[in-house]
């Protein structure tokens, strides 16, 4: 086999694992959406309780926000404030001033210590593809 050849079949194996993972990234976006999507719909009187970092409920719910499922009593988008408000009424925590600004922090967060909220969910969604994930997250 000479060494074009070589180099050919290694890079159609790297695109093809890369479309994979693309993939699968697409597909815990969207599970996570949907796991939110269904937590949003809880009652306050439920007493649920959000177990990890509040930075990590911004970034889920900034991530609802974006794909537009949710709508308010009007019929339009949700705003990402009224998605926050919603989900720290449901889950018993303070409502961040600036929910932006923590979003952003968590987009800053890369290395060891503490990997994004979404990367630490699709680490889990590859594990246990078939169970609820956000319920790991979420205590009484």
């Amino acid at each position: 086999m000479t060494d074009y050849m070589r180099k050919s079949t290694n890079d159609s194996f790297r695109e093809q694992q890369k479309a994979m993972r693309a993939q699968m990234k697409e597909r815990a976006r969207e599970r996570l959406v949907d796991e939110f999507c269904e937590l949003l719909s809880h009652s306050e009187s439920e007493h649920l309780k959000w177990k990890q970092a509040a930075i990590d409920l911004m970034e889920g719910l900034y991530m609802v926000w974006m794909s537009q499922r949710v709508t308010n009593g009007e019929g339009s988008p949700a705003s990402f404030r009224e998605l926050v408000a919603r989900g720290c009424t449901i889950l018993h925590m303070h409502i961040p001033a600036n929910p932006h600004a923590c979003v952003y922090k968590a987009s800053l967060r890369r290395g060891i210590r503490r990997a994004p909220f979404f990367d630490r969910y699709l680490l889990q969604m590859e594990r246990n593809p078939a169970g609820c994930i956000l319920s790991r997250y979420i205590g009484k």
